[in-house]
Formats: structure tokens, sequence, C-alpha cells
């Protein structure tokens, strides 16, 4: 995997990009199947964030079940990290 970010100006604004290109390689019927993508993140909001997957090569099915684990490891991290949340909160450790 590799990750980028690039900082530009535009007006008083500034914007920031946040990219990882994946690559799955799978052996099938003694064939090698490459599934590569791209991850993007956008700040939307104050709070919010969005995600955009992008298919860069390889056939759809092999990249929808990468982007599926990558929602599904995401969501296990993020319930990880509010339950470690909680748990500081509630020895009043912050």
């Amino acid at each position: 995997m590799s990750g980028s970010r690039r900082t530009s100006r535009r007006g008083n604004r500034v914007r920031r990009r946040y990219r990882i290109r994946c690559r799955q390689t799978v052996l099938l019927d003694q064939k090698k199947h490459v599934t590569e993508m791209r991850l993007q993140l956008y700040k939307v909001q104050e709070h919010a964030y969005l995600l955009d997957f992008q298919k860069l090569h390889g056939n759809v099915c092999s990249f929808m079940h990468m982007c599926g684990t990558v929602i599904d490891q995401l969501q296990r991290g993020l319930s990880r990290s509010s339950q470690l949340m909680g748990r500081r909160a509630e020895r009043g450790q912050w």
C-alpha cells in the first residue's frame, strides 16, 4: 500500500487530499488475479468524512469484496476506539 497527502491552496481555503492505493492478488485456477483500488478521504463537514472507493484494475466482484473488507475493518476499528473512549470516560481519564 502506498499513501500520499497533497495540500493545495485555492483562494482562502486549504484543501488536503488523502489517498491510499491498495492491491490484492489472489491465485485462482492456477492464474494470478490482481485487483487494485484507490481510497480517497474527503472532509465534508466539521465531523463528517466521505471515503471514495475507485476501481483501478480487476473485475467488479473482487473490487466489491475488497470494498466490503475495508468497510468491515473500519467499523471494527471504530467500535474498538469508541469502547476505549467509553472506558476512559468511566475512569475520568481524558
